[in-house]
């Protein structure tokens, strides 16, 4: 009991997750009351993490041996929503006062409109006092940790509707609260115009990660590198508050989430200088510095040295699959170190690598830091995209000078030498 009561509830597969939820329905012992007034932190995860410990990894390693795949885990994802659903948001409406949930699913559990792309969710059991409930936990969160299905269902878009955005956000405003973001996709979430409208919208958010994004390509971009992709450009621009952006890549090149194409990309990201933030001493006020992390993870060699680079690439037979750093995060996500990427010094390391390594995981890892540059003298356009776009491409157009950023969408497949199939390891 004294395990359930903690502030702190950890929660894995789908049969404990139905038994908490059973207890707090049940109200033994007056759990329900015990959890809305001291539980402030939630994590659940799909299975037990000892079971997916380093090469054991239920995302294991390359090669045709029968291991799991990558659409396998996918399946078990959508099954796992299916079963958890409904007692994930009891559970979530019996803590009112939660302060940080970290998911090992999609956000579709706190999405509380109908809607057609989310089935797997089913909506019919939601009352008015779950709603409710569910509407409270989303004003109280300051920390969500959440995977995006690369097979759509809820996203983003759904998840953050109708915020006012305000140097004041009214206190009862849903996710006014909500200072730390971080995003998985067991095979890519795709960063479009309208997830970076959504999440631009966010009043509070100052820190925000990005696990093996993949990130939608401008019309006409192709392999150039030289520019951000037109939906990174706005995010960066509409999330005003935005203090620590941080990009979780590898380095198994030809593979979506390979930290070079990040690099490039992140890299070129610029915040444009406005007159109004500029003091009578000259100095730059308003928003605060936008600090950037990339962060390029590589597994282990068997001796437990990181495997020899050859042109820069891993061997084959040392290839991990890509979703074993996803599931190395959650693991990260479950012991509180997900945001913890500190350089050992900052004058003497920034711009420079830094790093560390995880036994357990057989991850080795590089840190790369830097402020985005403030450009004097460019407008760029951060007026956010309809979602009703036109048949060529999500727009934004702004009136804020005429070097304004034309945000349009390459919706083509991409090119052979460009693109990145994660699971073309098997």
């Amino acid at each position: 009991m004294s395990r359930v009561v903690l502030p702190a509830l950890d929660v894995c597969n789908v049969q404990r997750i139905k038994a908490l939820s059973g207890a707090l329905e049940g109200s033994v012992a007056g759990l329900a009351d015990i959890s809305s007034y001291h539980t402030r932190q939630i994590c659940i995860t799909i299975e037990d993490p000892d079971r997916r410990t380093g090469k054991g990894s239920t995302h294991g390693f390359r090669g045709r041996s029968g291991r799991a795949s990558l659409y396998d885990h996918l399946s078990r994802l959508q099954d796992f929503d299916k079963e958890a659903c409904a007692p994930i948001r009891y559970i979530l409406s019996k803590c009112e006062r939660l302060i940080s949930l970290r998911l090992e699913t999609t956000p579709g559990v706190l999405v509380t409109k109908r809607n057609v792309f989310a089935a797997p969710m089913t909506d019919e059991r939601l009352t008015p006092a779950l709603v409710d409930s569910l509407q409270q936990v989303k004003c109280s969160l300051e920390e969500l940790t959440c995977l995006l299905s690369p097979w759509g269902g809820a996203g983003l878009e759904d998840l953050f509707t109708n915020l006012i955005k305000s140097p004041s956000p009214p206190p009862n405003q849903p996710w006014g609260r909500l200072t730390h973001l971080q995003i998985h996709g067991p095979a890519g979430f795709r960063i479009s115009l309208p997830t970076s409208s959504a999440i631009g919208a966010l009043p509070s958010l100052t820190h925000l990660g990005l696990v093996m994004p993949n990130v939608v390509r401008d019309a006409g971009m192709g392999g150039d590198v030289n520019s951000p992709p037109a939906a990174l450009q706005l995010l960066v621009l509409l999330a005003d508050k935005l203090q620590r952006l941080v990009v979780i890549g590898h380095t198994l090149e030809g593979y979506l989430g390979w930290s070079a194409l990040y690099r490039a990309w992140l890299r070129a990201l610029r915040l444009p200088l406005k007159e109004d933030e500029m003091s009578v001493e000259g100095e730059r006020m308003g928003r605060p510095t936008l600090s950037v992390q990339l962060i390029t993870a590589q597994v282990r060699t068997e001796a437990g040295h990181a495997p020899e680079l050859v042109g820069g690439v891993q061997s084959p037979s040392n290839q991990p699959h890509p979703n074993h750093f996803t599931s190395w995060m959650i693991a990260r996500g479950r012991e509180g170190s997900h945001w913890d990427w500190s350089l050992p010094s900052q004058d003497a390391v920034k711009r420079n690598k830094a790093g560390g390594a995880d036994q357990a995981w057989q991850v080795d890892w590089t840190v790369e830091e830097w402020d985005v540059p403030i450009v004097e003298g460019v407008a760029l356009s951060s007026t956010p995209p309809s979602r009703d776009a036109d048949d060529d491409g999500a727009r934004g157009r702004g009136a804020t000078g005429e070097d304004e950023l034309m945000l349009t969408e390459d919706m083509s497949p991409p090119a052979d030498d460009v693109v990145y199939g994660i699971d073309n390891l098997d």
